[in-house]
């Protein structure tokens, strides 16, 4: 019998339904959940790896001191950003055999994608202001000299406005990415931390 017919039999007060079967079920599906989960944080590292490469190229064509500092700064957060999600991916997989307690293991897995989740959208809080100073400049940098844009009030304003504009889009959008990508499977092992502690 499929565990979702039990939670319906119970529901009526037909059946009722043993803690280990509920474990055995989760051990079925956690796999397909968790395996997912970390798909997508492999994604994560991948787009962090290929930003890195573009600002790193990006590097060889900037000639002015100010946008090589923030497009380095900009290269090193991402650098650090690769590190952390390894760390975190390599730590994540190693839970995934659940040898010890299951219900544990599983919250473990959803705080640690939590995590990696809100750590990701409180850093880019701060880089976003810095990648669109970098764009911005980099651009008026091509046909400008620093002097000119210091002495130019609208660019200033410009600027100001441009990241004040794009830093908490850019924060909303990356907020809705990570709910669109992780969103259903972590519900979905919200659900099977559920079927455990309704049964213990």
């Amino acid at each position: 019998m499929k565990l979702e017919d039990t939670w319906k039999d119970i529901a009526t007060g037909n059946a009722s339904i043993d803690h280990n079967e509920v474990l055995e079920s989760i051990r079925n599906r956690k796999g397909d959940v968790l395996h997912k989960l970390q798909q997508k944080l492999m994604v994560k590292i991948v787009f962090t790896i290929a930003f890195s490469v573009l600002y790193t190229v990006l590097l060889f064509f900037v000639t002015d001191l100010i946008v090589q500092l923030l497009f380095t700064a900009i290269l090193l957060a991402h650098l650090v950003a690769i590190v952390y999600f390894s760390r975190e991916y390599k730590d994540m997989k190693k839970l995934i055999p659940m040898d010890g307690n299951i219900r544990d293991t599983l919250v473990q897995y959803r705080q640690r994608v939590l995590r990696v989740i809100r750590n990701e959208e409180k850093v880019g809080l701060f880089l976003y202001p810095l990648a669109v100073s970098a764009g911005f400049f980099f651009s008026l940098m091509q046909d400008k000299t620093w002097d000119e844009v210091m002495n130019e009030r609208l660019i200033w304003i410009i600027w100001i406005s441009v990241t004040v504009l794009f830093t908490p889009l850019g924060h909303y959008v990356a907020k809705r990415l990570n709910r669109i990508a992780f969103g259903k499977q972590l519900s979905k092992l919200e659900k099977m931390i559920e079927e455990i502690e309704r049964t213990e």
